[in-house]
């Protein structure tokens, strides 16, 4: 019990992390992350959903966990396709955490917390019960570790926390 009971406390301090710094964090740093157009329109929404912006907002999170001295942080795309038809997804682990700050935009409802931060199970669990047409766990699979390469984009642009 008391196991459970540390994990459900290490989910809950990345989840106040995330709540406090992240929508500020990545509003502020829009330019230096990509985001333009419409797309800043978005980030304005009480409501975040993070259609198409998996990258940008990974980029965010990663920065926000490093900035608390949070150690272990993964980040992983995966991208079926091919040439200019595919799709793709960013998500981030640590340890066998899973942190996803746009999961909602593979759900039919958007009345859950912005962030999923939780374990395989609890996430399969959500995709299973609210998950859209064709959606399953595949967005999550760990096929190409990008930590290194967003580690250096964070390093390189400077991008300030909240």
């Amino acid at each position: 019990m008391k196991i459970i009971i540390i994990q459900m406390a290490e989910l809950e301090v990345y989840k106040n992390i995330l709540h406090t710094s992240f929508k500020k964090t990545l509003q502020y740093n829009h330019r230096k992350l990509g985001i333009i157009g419409s797309d800043i329109t978005i980030l304005m929404q009480k409501n975040w959903i993070g259609t198409l912006l998996c990258g940008p907002s990974c980029v965010t999170t990663t920065a926000i966990l490093k900035n608390h001295n949070i150690d272990n942080v993964r980040v992983f795309m995966n991208k079926r396709g091919f040439g200019e038809i595919y799709e793709d997804h960013v998500f981030i682990t640590v340890g066998n955490i899973i942190i996803d700050p746009t999961y909602k935009q593979f759900l039919t409802i958007t009345n859950i917390d912005d962030f999923f931060v939780g374990y395989q199970t609890h996430l399969f669990h959500i995709v299973n019960k609210y998950g859209k047409n064709g959606t399953d766990m595949r967005h999550w699979d760990r096929s190409l570790d990008i930590t290194d390469n967003v580690l250096k984009f964070i390093n390189n642009t400077g991008l300030i926390i909240f």
